[in-house]
């Protein structure tokens, strides 16, 4: 077993998805949780309950992102 944190560093140390972007998206959101998710690599961070339109805005950003290039 391992947190999301832990896979989240795990994915992140393979070559093909050190761009990858990841969201949490927990009901754990503290402020500790929120630093936590990005010092493991994450790029964004969503607490439950969460809204169906917040969640395919910040997909959709970070697709754009992608394909202009911004990290």
């Amino acid at each position: 077993e391992m947190s999301g944190f832990d896979l989240c560093t795990r994915i992140r140390s393979f070559a093909p998805h050190a761009n990858t972007p990841i969201v949490f998206l927990t009901g754990l959101a503290t402020f500790q949780n929120r630093v936590q998710g990005s010092l493991s690599g994450g790029n964004d961070f969503i607490a439950k309950p969460f809204n169906l339109h917040e969640l395919g805005l910040k997909a959709l950003l970070w697709v754009f992102k992608a394909q202009v290039g911004v990290s």
